[in-house]
């Protein structure tokens, strides 16, 4: 189902890659044009949806739920069975709440991080004399600060980028190296932080998906024990 909201901004993409289907493909001049397009409207829609994904996680109504089964186990019987298990479920439901609490934060955290290569990029195409490459290093500093404070939050997804972030720091701080050679070692570093971004950002869909299953279940108890 493709909702009302997103039909707006969906036909730019098919706007897009339209030149595919009618130019030559071996033609760099089509391809990249084509690249640079999606890009576009990706680097304007990808956020944005991601923020939804983001507020759709923080709006289950875990802390009701919750309230709701340990009033069912305060009500039943001492000996009764129903106040073991509903104690059980509301605990067990309050860590579903605090893990995928901390799974949205971990979520927002790579955005920021992403969000702050996309501002590098132009930068990175246009590093071409000693001027632009000591911009870039300052835009570089900027953009480590949300990856060490994502690193509080998911040491071992930042532990991946290392080998990739040196090797652009590197890159970046010796003059004789081409502009070509910097973009390269930029998109490797950009490479993997996309590739945990895609990581946290499936297992989050995949988390909200399985308890949006649930959805109808769980208002049904909420409102019958109100």
């Amino acid at each position: 189902m493709i909702w009302p909201a997103e039909e707006r901004w969906l036909p730019q993409l098919d706007d897009a890659i339209a030149p595919l289907g009618s130019e030559k493909l071996d033609d760099p001049n089509t391809l990249r044009g084509a690249a640079i397009a999606v890009k576009g409207v990706l680097r304007a829609e990808l956020p944005r949806l991601n923020r939804l994904l983001a507020e759709a996680a923080r709006d289950i109504p875990f802390d009701d739920l919750s309230d709701l089964l340990r009033g069912a186990a305060e009500r039943a019987p001492a000996d009764s069975s129903v106040r073991s298990r509903s104690a059980d479920a509301a605990e067990a439901l309050d860590r579903i709440a605090a893990g995928l609490a901390h799974m949205v934060e971990v979520h927002n955290g790579w955005q920021d991080v992403d969000n702050a290569l996309w501002l590098m990029e132009s930068a990175v195409r246009t590093a071409t004399d000693r001027e632009s490459r000591l911009e870039l290093g300052f835009s570089w500093r900027n953009a480590l600060g949300p990856v060490n404070t994502l690193e509080q939050l998911d040491v071992e997804g930042v532990s991946t980028l290392r080998q990739s972030a040196d090797g652009f720091r590197a890159v970046l701080a010796d003059e004789t190296q081409t502009q070509t050679r910097l973009a390269s070692a930029f998109y490797l570093y950009a490479g993997a932080v996309r590739l945990q971004f895609k990581r946290v950002d499936t297992g989050l869909l995949a988390q909200c998906v399985a308890i949006g299953k649930l959805e109808t279940s769980l208002k049904a108890l909420i409102e019958g024990g109100s």
